[in-house]
């Protein structure tokens, strides 16, 4: 219900969600928070496609971002928001091994993240 009332508002025909969405979704403990689940499916259903899966982390950024660029980073339960340049960690739920081990990850694919960024806004 919550997909199809997505793509209606997007003007998008969306039939499932993919595999690793299907996956997160009931690898996530909702409590009870519609709305989450609802913001949710919106990040995703606007994400663009997955930069790096890699040890259970998802590198990805949305089609309307601004800079600067930083990338966006989910692991069961957590997520962060990482300026791609500089290593800032601008938000952050992640246990702090998986931050170090999100930030060795970023630092071995940032010259990769940054050309994808940049090719995606033109720049």
């Amino acid at each position: 219900m919550l997909l199809r009332r997505f793509a209606d508002q997007q003007v998008r025909a969306i039939k499932a969600f993919a595999p690793d969405a299907v996956q997160s979704i009931e690898h996530h403990t909702w409590p009870g928070n519609v709305r989450e689940m609802e913001n949710w499916i919106k990040r995703e259903g606007s994400s663009v496609p997955t930069l790096l899966n890699e040890k259970g982390f998802k590198f990805f950024f949305y089609a309307n971002e601004h800079p600067p660029a930083h990338v966006h980073v989910m692991k069961s339960d957590g997520w962060a928001k990482i300026e791609m340049e500089t290593s800032v960690v601008v938000y952050s739920t992640l246990k702090k091994q998986e931050l170090n081990e999100c930030l060795e990850l970023l630092d071995l694919h940032r010259q990769q993240f940054l050309e994808v960024w940049n090719a995606w806004f033109g720049r």
